[in-house]
């Protein structure tokens, strides 16, 4: 958890409320930020806002240059406008997520009048609202990204507790089922596959 400080600047929780925590299950919003918790979310909306549109130019500029200089050629108004659009959604995007969770997160504990794992659970819930903002192609690949995340953070947490033990190159074992569930796809429903990624696959294992 972070505390916001004036310059707007995220820093760590002093160690003074990490106790007050553990100890009342409760923290004060005026602890956490200043003013309204809606100024507050609003003001990380637009920081992150400031700092995203860095992080997509690479991911939306790479795949445009790989993948879209034939329609760049014939309507290069057209691609470029659609590319622009579809950057700025996404600038837009994860940006709202994050100003959404900040909110909710404050929202709920105020509601529930305590701290735990529900209230960012929760939070994020509510965030994802914001995933509406991109195209559908890009929510399957936000989809696929986060998925394996959410499995191997289920698995830290079940290690944590004792529930399962670590099976030594268990990630091999993994990477070769998920490499034989793509292949089979290759070569048995190739339509199911994403035109862009499908391009890659014939470069490297050509077609029968």
């Amino acid at each position: 958890m972070y505390i916001t400080c004036k310059n707007n600047k995220s820093l760590p929780l002093p160690d003074a409320l990490k106790q007050q925590i553990i100890n009342t299950n409760w923290i004060d919003c005026a602890d956490l930020h200043e003013g309204t918790c809606l100024g507050s979310a609003i003001i990380r909306f637009l920081e992150l806002c400031k700092k995203s549109y860095k992080y997509y130019i690479p991911i939306h500029l790479i795949p445009f240059l790989i993948f879209k200089l034939k329609k760049l050629r014939q309507s290069p108004t057209k691609t470029i406008s659609v590319a622009f659009y579809h950057y700025v959604k996404s600038v837009i995007f994860v940006s709202l997520y994050v100003g959404i969770c900040k909110y909710m997160l404050c929202k709920f504990k105020n509601i529930r009048l305590k701290v735990d794992w529900l209230n960012p659970t929760l939070a994020a819930s509510v965030a994802c609202t914001a995933l509406q903002l991109e195209s559908e192609s890009r929510r399957q690949e936000i989809a696929l990204f986060i998925f394996p995340k959410a499995l191997e953070t289920a698995w830290n947490l079940l290690k944590k507790r004792g529930y399962v033990n670590t099976i030594r190159h268990w990630e091999l074992l993994l990477f070769g089922f998920a490499m034989g569930i793509i292949n089979y796809f290759y070569q048995h429903d190739s339509d199911s596959i994403k035109s862009t990624y499908l391009s890659i696959f014939k470069r490297f294992w050509g077609v029968d």
